[in-house]
């Protein structure tokens, strides 16, 4: 049986850097967990921005994402 519970989770962040870097830790975090997260941003512009971001970062490696249009 599948567990639906949805989680809404809000940071407080008051600069651009700290704000970058707990995007990506929060969706490494889930992607090693193997669960869904959806971020969800206000215009096309900010979509690419955390597209290429997410593909970009970690060096290492990329973050397998999908976009979803609501």
């Amino acid at each position: 049986m599948m567990n639906l519970k949805n989680k809404v989770i809000f940071f407080q962040i008051k600069d651009v850097k700290t704000k970058l870097i707990k995007l990506v830790q929060t969706a490494m975090h889930h992607f090693e967990k193997k669960e869904k997260l959806l971020i969800q941003v206000s215009d096309e512009a900010s979509l690419s921005y955390v597209d290429e971001l997410l593909w970009k970062v970690p060096i290492e490696g990329f973050l397998q994402i999908g976009r979803a249009h609501v």
